[in-house]
């Protein structure tokens, strides 16, 4: 997510940023008039007041926060004084290229601007209305109100896949928050017409013995009394089993990403441990998923490793934790994606495929590198076709 709070009349943006900063877990304040210093020598004095006119300024900021992003995974709280509207919204649209969440909050004393502007394009705070005298918690609350229906309109709606390879489990796909929709060809080389549906969730009829995700094993040290007295400290007298979950999720989504070590996974490398992961707090998308699996399974909540895809080209980790009563409920357990813990929501959303399961990353056996397995999403043209 980016958020850019855009105010021309005060001195105070980076304070507010700052503000919101504290608020919003998993951001930084990213200063884009930083980027600008290092413009400075090159550029001549009658324009260098001016810096938001420049395409290279844009993009310039747009490329740094890119990598801030990928490197970091963190949301980015830009202040900006932007006079022209036009220019606004040009920096907009290039943070679309990197992030499907861009708000902007232009603070204003202009009553015309307030009256005149699309809501959807940006999102105005009179500061001349005294009922708008903390916009900290004025912005705070508007993110929470467009997260949610961002996630409703652009997450949570169903899916349509065409999914094409030969190591492919039709039963694993026909499971979870997925259903198989029909089966062009079978082995060899399989090709499945898919749809996701993260609010429904399939249960299996036959549970088997669950004895086996309650296991340690060496890459989640479930029984390691490090492992057990963090748990402890986690939940403490908790007994909720979804509020359980949700502490555990907490903690193991505050885990620095790895990003080179992702790399370095996808082309062969062991997974790290649960245990090596807690004691440096780093770790990529495998690791995440080792620990919270770990923290689960020493919980008594048994727990499943997912492995699959959330693009054409990105492979990604989540998990499965059993309920009583409701069944196994999928769970994100890296990307900070809004739950929703009276609806056993996990942030699942319907870009995330599932292909493989088992009790850790060494179970499911596959090396990433070597998996040929195609996704494409299919709207209802091609669909019906």
């Amino acid at each position: 997510m980016i958020v850019i709070i855009n105010n021309v009349f005060n001195n105070d943006n980076n304070d507010i940023s700052k503000k919101v900063c504290e608020e919003i877990e998993n951001s930084i304040v990213y200063n884009p008039y930083e980027v600008a210093l290092m413009l400075d020598n090159i550029l001549k004095k009658d324009i260098k007041e001016n810096f938001e006119d420049l395409d290279i300024w844009n993009k310039l900021i747009v490329d740094i926060a890119r990598e801030i992003q990928n490197k970091y995974e963190k949301h980015l709280i830009v202040p900006t004084k932007i006079n022209k509207i036009a220019n606004l919204i040009l920096l907009k649209n290039s943070f679309l290229n990197i992030d499907s969440e861009v708000y902007i909050f232009n603070i204003t004393s202009s009553i015309d601007c307030i009256q005149n502007d699309k809501e959807e394009e940006y999102h105005n705070i009179n500061i001349n209305d005294k009922s708008n005298n903390n916009i900290k918690s004025i912005i705070i609350d508007k993110i929470k109100i467009l997260r949610s229906d961002f996630l409703n309109n652009e997450f949570l709606v169903n899916k349509t896949y065409i999914i094409k390879g030969s190591k492919i489990d039709i039963n694993l796909l026909n499971s979870s928050h997925q259903s198989v929709k029909n089966l062009y060809k079978k082995k060899p080389n399989y090709e499945v017409i898919l749809e996701t549906h993260p609010l429904i969730i399939q249960q299996e009829l036959n549970i088997e013995r669950l004895e086996k995700y309650l296991m340690p094993t060496k890459s989640i040290e479930s029984d390691s009394k490090d492992i057990k007295k963090l748990v402890e400290n986690l939940i403490r007298n908790e007994k909720d089993k979804l509020i359980i979950i949700n502490k555990i999720l907490e903690f193991t989504r505050n885990i620095e990403f790895d990003d080179e070590l992702s790399t370095r996974i996808y082309e062969g490398e062991d997974t790290q441990s649960a245990l090596n992961t807690i004691n440096i707090m780093k770790g990529g998308y495998s690791e995440c998923t080792n620990v919270f699996i770990a923290l689960c399974r020493a919980a008594n909540i048994p727990a499943k490793f997912i492995l699959g895809k959330t693009s054409k080209n990105l492979y990604h980790t989540w998990a499965e934790v059993y309920i009583q009563g409701v069944g196994w409920i999928p769970v994100e357990t890296r990307i900070n994606i809004p739950v929703d813990i009276n609806k056993g929501y996990f942030g699942i959303t319907n870009k995330h495929i599932k292909i493989y399961e088992g009790v850790d990353f060494e179970d499911i056996n596959v090396k990433l590198y070597n998996l040929d397995i195609d996704l494409k999403v299919l709207n209802k043209e091609e669909f019906y076709d």
